[in-house]
This record gives C-alpha cells, structure tokens and sequence, in this order.
C-alpha cells in the first residue's frame, strides 16, 4: 500500500519496514481542484483538507463534483438529496429520477433530484458510506427532524433497507439526533412503521423512492417524505408548506 492509502484509507493500510513514507507539504488539497479529486467528502475530512461547507470534486473514477457538508459531527457528508421551498413555483418542477448517481449528485441544486435504489446502492458500493443522515425543517409546525444512523448493527441493518435489503430494520437504537432536533418523531422512534412498530418505512411503499417517501412512517400521521405525489411531511400532520422549508439527506 502506497502513501495515499495510509492517508485516505488508515484501515486498509500495511506498514512495510523496509519503505519509507514521505509527506508531500507542496501537494494540492484532496478536493481542491478537480485534477486532485478526493474519494469522498469523508476522504477529504480524513486527510485535513477540508476547506468547508460547499462544493468539491470527488472520484470513484472520473471526477464529478458534489456538495460536502464538512460541519455537522465532524463533516465529511455527501449530499445526494434536497428539497428546499424556494418560490412559488419549486412544488411544479419536473422531477428527475435517476439509478445513475453521476448525474443526480453534482444537480443538487435543481432541487427535485431522486436517486432511486439501484444507484443508490451503487453509490454505497463505489463510495463505501456507511451512514445516512436525514434533515427537514418546515415553518408549520416549526420543528427540526436531524438524525444519523448509527456505526452499530442496527445502523448498518438501516443502510442495507435503503440500498440493498427488504427487511424493515429495527429502529430504536439505529440512530442518533443531532444537537439541533427538536422532533416529536425523533423522539418516538418505537411508533415508527408499518404495519410493525418500531420499524423504518411503510410495507405498501417499499418501492425504489423509499429513501424519500415514508423512509419514518408514525402512524398518526407525521412522516418524513419530499415526494410531489405525497404530501411534503416533515414531523407534522399535513400541515401546508412553506416558503424556506427544506429537506436533505446525506451519506458519510
């Protein structure tokens, strides 16, 4: 294993005696220029070359550019879905579902961007994340849904749903809320689910947009969804939405 794997992949590397590792100060930042991608926005946080939340080139493969949120517990989130109520007019634009996740993530800011699960699966094959955060806030009723799942087993049973697996995961004990939650759901994750309590998703809508529609279902109503055919939910019971109402999810 070369200098780079010891920098950007620690848990992959095996000391040689006989090399002789050296540290290149002139380098360019991993993810500063697109000729220097960084793997992921987590890779750039690992080797401290983190300028920030906002834009950055990563590769697995030919570089494409994505949005790292290096802030939120430590950083180094990819961004690979958002929804943010900027006019009048952001509920009536055209949606743009894709399997091909090159294409979905550097357009996050067309707002109406869904990854379906084959690509998100995908996704997690090339990049290699291993939790997902999810975020709403709306102005009725005004609370913040902000959680991760966890570097455990439930956590990683969670990840599986979203990509790979068809069993609804426990969801107690596979997530944490972020300092800035304030959400009833959060809070009652042993109502999430259905038909089964203490479950992730809805068993009627395990479909390849489940990351975005149902992904926590509480049976009197409150949801997290951004799908235009559902109601935009976010820890409320159909309340009307907003202008500067917001969903995101991300991968670390």
């Amino acid at each position: 294993m070369k200098n780079e794997t010891k920098k950007s992949r620690p848990e992959d590397f095996v000391e040689n005696p006989a090399a002789t590792y050296i540290e290149n100060n002139f380098r360019a930042k991993k993810g500063s220029i697109a000729i220097v991608p960084g793997f992921s926005c987590e890779d750039i946080v690992r080797r401290g070359d983190a300028q920030g939340d906002g834009e950055y080139p990563t590769a697995s493969g030919d570089p494409f550019t994505v949005f790292c949120d290096m802030v939120t517990d430590g950083g180094g989130w990819t961004l690979i879905g958002r929804f943010i109520m900027k006019d009048q007019n952001s509920m009536d634009m055209m949606e743009d579902q894709s399997n091909t996740y090159r294409k979905i993530l550097p357009n996050y800011n067309t707002n109406k961007q869904y990854l379906l699960r084959n690509g998100f699966n995908q996704l997690k094959y090339d990049m290699g994340f291993t939790q997902i955060r999810f975020y709403c806030f709306k102005k009725k009723p005004g609370r913040v849904f902000h959680i991760m799942t966890n570097k455990n087993t439930e956590g990683a049973d969670v990840v599986k749903f979203f990509t790979e697996s068809e069993t609804m995961p426990t969801a107690c004990g596979s997530f944490t809320g972020l300092p800035d939650d304030n959400s009833s759901l959060a809070q009652n994750c042993d109502k999430w689910g259905f038909p089964n309590p203490d479950r992730w998703g809805h068993q009627t809508f395990l479909n390849d947009k489940r990351l975005f529609s149902r992904a926590m279902t509480w049976q009197i109503g409150r949801f997290y969804r951004f799908i235009s055919k559902d109601p935009y939910s976010c820890d409320d019971i159909k309340e009307g939405i907003s202008l500067g109402d917001t969903w995101k999810i991300f991968v670390r």
